[in-house]
């Protein structure tokens, strides 16, 4: 058995339940402002299928955009979180120019 050029030991390693995530561009309104650093929200596995299915059929539909104009370019997903009735929205939206960019 030959030996390997590297040692596993010592490489970082992802949490087991840790399975990725994104940037978002904008939070309305402003909860940095109001000293709010973080805001989490926990799904049943039911409600986190249908959240995923929204994302996977918005994401379907913006990928219909051509990315070589600007319109294309700027479209994004909006995740509207109501407090009032814990419902998540997904929204496919046109993004601010500036906001797409970063």
């Amino acid at each position: 058995m030959s030996k390997r050029a590297f040692s596993p030991e010592g490489l970082p390693e992802k949490a087991v339940d840790y399975h990725g995530g994104g940037r978002f561009a904008k939070v309305n309104p402003d909860v940095a402002v109001q000293g709010v650093k973080s805001l989490n929200v926990s799904l049943t596995f039911e409600e986190a299928l249908k959240l995923s299915l929204a994302l996977e059929s918005c994401l379907q539909s913006i990928n219909r955009y051509n990315r070589s104009t600007a319109r294309g370019r700027n479209m994004g997903v909006v995740l509207s979180v109501k407090l009032d009735n814990s419902t998540i929205a997904v929204i496919e939206s046109p993004l601010k120019a500036k906001l797409a960019e970063a």
